[in-house]
């Protein structure tokens, strides 16, 4: 996020910046990758793209819950600024409706894209979420036996654990995979294989901040402080900005009297603070 200061509304400058991380995955979703189609399917000319449509409003009050109001990070930016050409601080700063007809500008303006446009309507695969069949219909477009799309979740409550099972023996060098496992086994109190499973996701994806941070809250709440702020550190170095992990990578150079450190993650802690993302 922070190479694309100042660069949000230049598509090529944003890839740039992400190419290392997309060279490096099979998939990739979420923001600011909706916005960039046009320009990834023009450089990655084998590219698919699936396309979920959903209820416009369901859509809109899911995006105003999600970020009440706290600022939007560059990357949020890049997409609602995409559609309403002006700056734009938090998702109150856009009213319901203007959110459900962005919504559906979207998923128009993607269709157009790949039908009319690139005449190439084979690479994208479009899919409504409340469809009971999505599963096999984005197996089928990928080339792979169809089957149910399982759910998974970052709460271990609402999330499946068989699925997440199943992903972990189906893919066991997957860092997420892992790290969703040890979500359930944090939630049932084996404590010992979460942070086993953990540490596996740490080594696997130098790229995947939550596995390290997760072991920084674990090894926080046994006090052993050392190993907490430098796995804080570690998630801080792989992306994830947050102002606890800072603190405690603070504190840990402060106890190894390392005050340069020390002070610059505390300003850095201080800063994410006032500046929630």
């Amino acid at each position: 996020m922070q190479r694309i200061r100042g660069k949000e509304d230049n598509p090529q400058e944003i890839i740039e910046a992400l190419q290392p991380v997309l060279e490096d995955y099979d998939s990739v979703s979420d923001v600011p990758i909706p916005t960039l189609y046009a320009e990834l399917a023009e450089m990655w000319p084998e590219s698919l793209f699936i396309l979920v449509n959903r209820d416009p409003e369901a859509w809109a009050w899911s995006v105003k819950n999600l970020m009440k109001e706290r600022k939007l990070s560059r990357f949020n930016r890049i997409q609602y600024e995409h559609y309403f050409c002006r700056k734009i601080k938090r998702i109150n700063d856009i009213s319901l409706l203007s959110l459900m007809g962005m919504h559906v500008k979207h998923a128009s303006d993607v269709k157009r894209h790949f039908y009319s446009v690139r005449k190439e309507p084979n690479r994208i695969c479009v899919v409504d979420s409340g469809d009971e069949y999505i599963g096999e219909k984005i197996c089928t477009f990928l080339g792979h036996s169809p089957r149910a799309l399982p759910y998974i979740s970052d709460n271990a409550n609402d999330a499946s654990f068989p699925s997440t099972w199943e992903w972990v023996n189906t893919c066991p060098d997957k860092a997420d995979a892992r790290y969703f496992y040890a979500l359930h086994l944090l939630k049932n109190g084996d404590d010992e294989r979460a942070k086993e499973e953990l540490q596996m996701a740490t080594d696997a994806d130098d790229n995947f901040p939550k596995p390290p941070a997760m072991l920084s809250n674990t090894y926080h709440k046994e006090g052993l402080l050392n190993m907490s702020g430098i796995l804080a550190e570690q998630s801080i170095k792989r992306g994830f900005m947050h102002p606890r992990l800072s603190f405690r990578a603070s504190r840990y150079y402060l106890r190894n009297k390392s005050y340069k450190n020390a002070i610059y993650y505390g300003l850095q802690g201080l800063y994410w603070k006032a500046s929630p993302k």
